[in-house]
């Protein structure tokens, strides 16, 4: 009787025992997934930042290839007056020359 009783005793302690360990586990695989969300989270946040810096980088490109346009065109332009007044110059001077 009193062996019956013990082994009784020691399988509802070995169930709980049980019990509490699946309990565990999944208190363990909720955390994991969590974990793994907040893993998979923070991924796609430096994803989404990389992304993010590569469009600026190629925009910033973009914009410093448009200012070295417009600077060579203003470059162009201003050579292009001085080669007209350096022309209209010696025209002058010609014309002068042959009147005198």
């Amino acid at each position: 009787w009193y062996r019956g009783r013990k082994e009784r005793c020691w399988y509802k302690q070995v169930q709980q025992q049980r019990r509490k360990s699946l309990q565990n586990d999944s208190a363990a695989k909720i955390q994991a997934w969590f974990r793994l969300r907040e893993q998979i989270y923070q991924y796609k946040q430096q994803r989404q930042r990389k992304k993010e810096k590569r469009r600026h980088n190629s925009a910033v490109k973009i914009q410093a290839w448009y200012r070295g346009r417009e600077q060579l065109c203003q470059y162009k332009q201003q050579r292009q007056q001085q080669r007209e007044k350096l022309r209209n110059d010696s025209a002058v001077k010609i014309q002068a020359w042959y009147r005198g």
